[in-house]
């Protein structure tokens, strides 16, 4: 099967593949009557984006969410980014999700901009440190008129609550980026992601532990949704291929 790039949210960010190929391995949950593949890509320069678009260029209230699995972690001083809408090109910052490694701790950082050159940081230490080879499910929460982003990691909160953010975020012409940061140039993932959702709402905990590893069936405050997956029609019922996109390389 070819890779499903399409955005399930009915917004049209259709994804353009930079290098992306499938592989069927290791994905990080299973759902009755599905027919699971993955998406591999093999280079530094590989990702997956979605043109800028009024549906995600979220100015306020927004939730993240993906799954990853790291082939290796950063190393230390370096980051990954699982998902940017963010480039220094023409102060072009919006919002970008980020793991990064200082001296052997590890760290989930929530950044915006809100005017495309100031960059407005939350951070929370991931405790007890991430492994290679382990699925996780990382979600952000921002809430922009408090200022605040909470963080977790499948469905339970990694941390306090993080204040003190700036309360907008700037609409910038950013590419949307899966697997890597400044429109595709670098802080590469080396994994896999899958699965990966943008709301233009706070959800709650308790709404990020109940469909956390289940598939999306309305789309009401989603504004895009890429489970790499092709719904196919099979006895009356609608089976999906699931795919995942996993990234080699960082810079």
């Amino acid at each position: 099967m070819a890779l499903d790039l399409l955005d399930k949210s009915g917004n049209g960010n259709n994804l353009t593949n930079s290098g992306a190929a499938e592989q069927t391995a290791s994905l990080p949950f299973s759902t009755n009557g599905n027919v699971r593949t993955a998406a591999l890509v093999a280079a530094e320069s590989d990702y997956l984006s979605a043109a800028d678009s009024a549906s995600l260029s979220i100015t306020g209230n927004m939730t993240l969410m993906t799954w990853v699995n790291f082939d290796s972690l950063p190393a230390d001083g370096n980051q990954m980014a699982p998902l940017a809408k963010w480039t220094t090109t023409g102060n072009q910052r919006s919002y970008r999700l980020l793991v990064s490694n200082s001296v052997g701790t590890y760290s989930i950082t929530f950044a915006i901009s809100t005017d495309g050159v100031a960059s407005s940081n939350a951070s929370v230490t991931w405790s007890p440190s991430p492994s290679t080879g382990t699925w996780y499910n990382i979600a952000v929460v921002y809430n922009a008129s408090a200022g605040t982003a909470d963080f977790y990691i499948n469905g339970s909160a990694m941390g306090a609550q993080q204040s003190g953010l700036a309360t907008s975020i700037f609409d910038s012409t950013a590419l949307f980026v899966i697997g890597a940061n400044q429109d595709g140039a670098n802080s590469f993932i080396n994994g896999k992601q899958d699965d990966i959702r943008v709301y233009n709402i706070t959800r709650t905990q308790g709404q990020i532990a109940a469909d956390y590893q289940q598939d999306l069936l309305t789309y009401t405050n989603v504004a895009g949704y890429w489970p790499f997956e092709t719904p196919v029609e099979s006895g009356g019922a609608a089976i999906f291929a699931y795919k995942t996109l996993l990234g080699v390389g960082q810079a």
